[in-house]
């Protein structure tokens, strides 16, 4: 065989092998170590507290309905269980919205061209508990950390989109309380 040959199949079997590491790596990542990370980014961004207090995985799986080769590309279905949305801090109960478990799934296609496209998001068992205070404040509405920004100093739109297609909900307990 001659050098460039051997170079060839060396630059092949290290691209193949890094390809098999990144796939293996993904498949056996325990999703559960970014609970931390992602429960003080979304309490954050939410200015209320927000946990995941349950597992918290990802299930790789093919699309059977997309045409051609997209079929053979898995999606992602990502589940979290005992998810717990707070209160702002000025109305006293401690919780707006407890979830025993919630599954969603992405495509992953989309993402090339800058979507964000989740065709289902499932909700099972929501407990939402929406609050009105006698000063007409109410738990339902977000004060998200940078929208207190001033006009001239706001963010340029993203690139990005976002598309939802379905919301199923599963033995819900919905409580409304006007002061």
């Amino acid at each position: 065989m001659s050098r460039a040959g051997k170079i060839t199949s060396w630059v092949i079997g290290i691209f193949c092998l890094l390809v098999v590491v990144i796939v293996v790596v993904i498949a056996t990542f325990d999703w559960n170590r970014l609970k931390p990370t992602i429960n003080q980014k979304v309490s954050t961004e939410l200015n209320r507290p927000f946990a995941i207090r349950g597992d918290l995985g990802v299930n790789w799986v093919r699309n059977r309905e997309e045409p051609g080769w997209r079929r053979w590309v898995p999606w992602p279905q990502i589940h979290a269980e005992d998810i717990v949305l707070g209160n702002p801090p000025d109305i006293p109960e401690v919780t707006m919205v407890q979830l025993q478990r919630a599954d969603a799934t992405l495509s992953p296609l989309a993402l090339l061209h800058k979507e964000i496209f989740i065709p289902w998001i499932k909700l099972q068992q929501p407990d939402a508990r929406l609050i009105q205070t006698a000063d007409k404040k109410n738990n339902w509405t977000f004060n998200l950390a940078n929208s207190d920004q001033p006009e001239n100093q706001q963010q340029q739109p993203s690139a990005w989109s976002f598309r939802l297609d379905n919301i199923l909900f599963d033995r819900v307990h919905l409580a409304y309380r006007d002061a």
